[in-house]
């Protein structure tokens, strides 16, 4: 018997051996029920009721003695052939010791993963059925999207999270940094018009502050973070300059200000954009310090903002936005405004050195963001134009346009839980992810301004 950590079980000789034709069925997944974690029942195998081909069972398991949670993923493998043998897995965490009994062996592969702080999921055809027991002493929960105790406490604490404070802070370091970042050279005017956008007062530095706090989630440092928070803020205005030009967007004010090309022109804004784009990957690679993020990690930045900014990135979004129909609104809002956002996520965990699976956890939650921001905008716009206002012409290019201020809410609604989903899964990182979580709550409650707060 087992009475160790499952994942040293690597003998799969002995395992085979011991192979019992038995299956078992998990019930009550939906739902939250107590159980005594010490008794199982089997039932014969019946081929015909599993599929043959490989599939991958999760389930999530919060054992609880107390208010002691803890909290693991099981993944199971090919799981129609099970060793009828109970494997014991002790676990102590605080004051409490946690014994259950583990079914996992199958006759093809056999890996039991124990991830703490693993969001769970279960299909509709489960494994393993636990015998409700009188003596409800250490009970399990299971279920499909609940979030754990820890992540409703870290929830609950990112509402009081001051990130009005936060923000504001980050941002006049950022804007410090640029301003040295962008020293006027020759020839002047292109610099000129270079820092009237990438300076812009009325420019909130959402991506720079987003790429900060993500690396900071995974214990990166801010000095480690702030060439590419630049370079992010350089490519985000390089953007913002090319969109608003008579020939694409054909907008004449930006961030509370004219617009690039109604002040210096079109040859000086599309070289100024030209300029910004290449600036910023200059500057990720001679200010970013070697000692604090390896080179590979700067490469798989750079690589990131080209992607973001790219053919199939944000500038696939603008051309959807010139030449796409209201079919294509879910695409264009991902593209031009998930994007950068994850970008900005993604670039922060790089540098910190996340792994893989967090990454791509920061990508679904930029992602999510970057859209739930557009959104809200676009119904803040629509709700605050006076009755009767025709000057603006109806694109049918964002989600109010195209079917209209109540279901662009319940998108937005969706895009806020998704995001807040995400978060949950880097609960173990405690406090650190709460500026993370503010972003998401912020986006709907607009509770500050924050260009005048940083004034």
């Amino acid at each position: 018997m087992v009475t160790e950590n499952l994942i040293a079980i690597k003998n799969r000789r002995k395992i085979l051996e011991r192979l019992k034709r038995k299956i078992y069925i998990f019930i009550g997944i939906k739902n939250i029920f107590n159980y005594e974690f010490n008794r199982v029942e089997h039932l014969p195998f019946n081929k015909n009721s599993i599929k043959s081909s490989p599939t991958i069972w999760k389930v999530n398991v919060c054992l609880s003695k107390g208010s002691t949670y803890l909290k693991y993923n099981f993944n199971f493998i090919r799981c129609y052939h099970l060793e009828n043998e109970k494997h014991q897995c002790q676990t102590q965490y605080s004051h409490a010791i946690s014994h259950c009994h583990l079914i996992t062996t199958t006759p093809f592969s056999y890996r039991v993963r124990m991830a703490p702080f693993t969001i769970a999921t279960m299909p509709s055809l489960n494994i393993g059925r636990f015998q409700k027991s009188p003596n409800r002493i250490l009970p399990i929960r299971c279920s499909m999207a609940a979030p754990s105790p820890s992540s409703v406490s870290i929830r609950s604490k990112a509402v009081h999270f001051d990130l009005k404070t936060y923000w504001t802070s980050l941002m006049t370091q950022i804007n410090q940094k640029l301003d040295e970042a962008i020293e006027v050279q020759f020839p002047q005017q292109i610099y000129e018009a270079m820092r009237y956008s990438a300076l812009a007062k009325g420019a909130k530095r959402s991506p720079p502050v987003m790429c900060i706090s993500a690396c900071e989630l995974f214990g990166g440092s801010r000095l480690a973070a702030f060439p590419t928070a630049c370079a992010l803020e350089m490519v985000h205005a390089a953007s913002l300059i090319h969109d608003d030009l008579p020939c694409m967007d054909d907008s004449l004010s930006r961030r509370g200000q004219p617009s690039n090309h109604t002040i210096y022109g079109v040859d000086m804004a599309i070289l100024a954009g030209d300029a910004l784009f290449p600036l910023g990957f200059q500057h990720i690679v001679s200010h970013t310090p070697s000692d604090l993020v390896p080179e590979p990690r700067v490469l798989r930045v750079i690589a990131e903002i080209a992607r973001c900014v790219g053919s199939t990135g944000m500038a696939a979004g603008q051309f959807l936005d010139l030449k796409g129909g209201p079919n294509a609104v879910g695409l264009i809002q991902d593209k031009k405004f998930g994007e950068m956002a994850e970008c900005s996520a993604v670039c922060g965990g790089l540098l910190a050195g996340a792994e893989d699976d967090e990454i791509e956890r920061l990508r679904r939650y930029g992602r999510a963001v970057g859209v739930l921001y557009a959104i809200v905008d676009d119904i803040l716009e629509e709700r605050l134009k006076p009755e009767g206002d025709k000057d603006r012409e109806n694109s049918g290019k964002s989600y109010v346009e195209v079917y209209g201020v109540e279901k662009a809410a319940e998108v937005a609604e969706e895009l806020r839980a998704k995001a807040l989903e995400e978060l949950d899964g880097f609960e173990k990182y405690g406090d650190q992810v709460l500026p993370l979580y503010s972003f998401v709550n912020y986006a709907i409650d607009r509770s500050f301004n924050v260009d005048e707060a940083s004034r």
